[in-house]
């Protein structure tokens, strides 16, 4: 809301409605003093026509300003901003990332059991290991971190191993039959 004051000289809220940017807004909020500004080309004839000759104030001056000040409920001049060139930064090229590693072949082996006895296992890391139920009767594949289900005759287990070491294992059927996992 924009009121003249008497005392007040009211091209200095005019001035600061037209004017441009922050020191606009200060001026007409009252935070800051009025720049000392010329008229523009594009401020409108009553700008000039209201500023009073003279820096004190007659009541022919105060009855110009409260003419052509806006009043409460009238909406304040829209102000432009001069138009501004958006900066495009060129575009980083295109980097594709290094391939990744290879992962590591995986070695496979079969392994039998048959004859109530466990064929024996080795290979590199990282192996995986297939156990075939080539007996008559069921049996199992028993590690301490892990087991099979009961292989029927005809059925396989498979397990993968990552690190080297050697793993023992054992048929929980047939406690005699044991055997072991190498993997270097």
């Amino acid at each position: 809301m924009l009121r003249v004051s008497p005392g007040e000289r009211p091209t200095r809220r005019l001035i600061a409605i037209a004017g441009p940017g922050v020191m606009a807004l200060l001026v007409a909020c009252g935070g800051a003093p009025a720049p000392k500004a010329t008229p523009v080309a594009s401020m409108s004839a009553a700008v000039s026509t209201v500023a009073p000759a003279a820096t004190t104030t007659t009541a022919a001056t105060a009855a110009a300003a409260k003419a052509t000040a806006p009043s409460a409920s009238a909406t304040p001049p829209a102000t432009t901003t001069p138009a501004t060139t958006p900066t495009v930064a060129a575009a980083a090229p295109k980097t594709t990332p290094p391939p990744a590693p290879p992962a590591p072949s995986v070695t496979t082996v079969a392994s039998s059991i048959a004859n109530f006895a466990f064929a024996p296992v080795s290979g590199s890391a990282p192996l995986v290991v297939t156990w075939t139920n080539n007996d008559t009767v069921e049996h199992d594949v028993i590690f301490a971190d892990a087991s099979s289900p009961a292989l029927a005759p005809g059925a396989t287990f498979q397990r993968r191993f990552e690190t080297r070491g050697t793993f023992a294992f054992s048929c929980s059927f047939h406690p005699f039959m044991t055997g072991s996992v190498t993997v270097r």
